[in-house]
């Protein structure tokens, strides 16, 4: 579905969210889902109190771009 994106510049496309779950800590979980219709990772988040909490985020193809809500 997505090609390899060789020599490129790496950057951040799930940073931390002041006053929210994932405020502190963004780390993966499990691999990836990849669909047709983009990628599904389910990671962990934790907030200034280091509670962790478990996030879902969808990103679209190629743009390394979120679509919808981390939750």
């Amino acid at each position: 579905f997505f090609p390899p994106r060789l020599n490129r510049p790496s950057k951040i496309v799930l940073p931390p969210r002041p006053n929210q779950f994932d405020s502190r800590v963004v780390e993966p979980g499990p691999p990836p889902i990849i669909t047709r219709d983009g990628i599904a990772l389910i990671y962990n988040g934790a907030d200034d109190h280091l509670i962790y909490s478990t996030g879902t985020a969808i990103f679209i193809g190629h743009e390394d771009k979120m679509i919808g809500n981390q939750t």
